[in-house]
C-alpha cells in the first residue's frame, strides 16, 4: 500500500499541481487584463502561465508573465515610470479581484498609497476615472497629493497633514 501512495505522489502530484496552477493562473490572467482595460491601457495584454518550457523539453512549473503593448512583447525592465507604475496598479487590482473570487467575498475597501506616482495627467485621468466607478460600490482611501487637485470625483475628501513635530490634523 504504501509503494502505491508514494508511486502517486512521486509520479502524479506534480501533474496536478501543475494543473491548479494552471486554472489559477487563468483566473489571473483573466483579472490582471481587466484591470488593464479598467484603468485606460486598453492597448496592453498579459499573457500569465504556469509553466516554463526548458531546453530538455520537460517542462518546470513557474510563474510566467509576458506583458504587451500593441501585440508587441515589452520586458517589464524596459517600462517606463508611469507605464510600470501602471502596470502595478493593474497587477495589484487583478490580484485583489482573483482572491477575492476565490474567497468568495466582497470587501468594499481599497486603501492606495500614491497610485498617481510618475504618471501623466492623461494617465492620472484614467486612473481617477476607475475610482470614481469603483466609489459608487466602494470606500476608497488614497493618500496621494495629486489626487487632491482632482477631488471633484470623490464625495467625501478628508486631508490629513502633518506638522514638523508629526502631529496630524484634519
Amino acid at each position: 500500500k504504501q509503494s502505491a501512495a508514494y508511486g502517486f505522489w512521486a509520479t502524479q502530484f506534480p501533474k496536478v499541481r501543475i494543473a491548479i496552477l494552471d486554472e489559477i493562473t487563468q483566473e489571473l490572467e483573466l483579472h490582471f487584463n481587466q484591470a488593464l482595460a479598467n484603468i485606460g491601457l486598453l492597448d496592453w495584454y498579459a499573457k500569465i502561465g504556469s509553466t516554463k518550457q526548458l531546453k530538455s523539453d520537460k517542462e518546470k512549473a513557474e510563474l510566467t508573465i509576458t506583458l504587451l503593448h500593441k501585440n508587441h512583447e515589452r520586458s517589464i525592465v524596459s517600462l517606463s515610470g508611469a507605464e510600470s507604475q501602471r502596470i502595478g496598479v493593474a497587477s495589484a487590482i487583478g490580484v485583489s479581484n482573483l482572491i477575492k473570487d476565490k474567497l468568495g467575498i466582497d470587501w468594499d475597501l481599497q486603501m492606495w498609497d500614491e497610485p498617481s506616482l510618475r504618471l501623466s495627467e492623461e494617465a492620472l485621468s484614467s486612473i481617477l476615472e476607475f475610482f470614481e466607478n469603483v466609489s459608487a460600490t466602494q470606500q476608497i482611501i488614497i493618500a496621494d497629493p495629486r489626487v487632491q487637485s482632482s477631488r471633484a470625483c470623490f464625495g467625501n475628501i478628508v486631508n490629513i497633514t502633518k506638522d514638523v513635530l508629526g502631529n496630524s490634523s484634519y
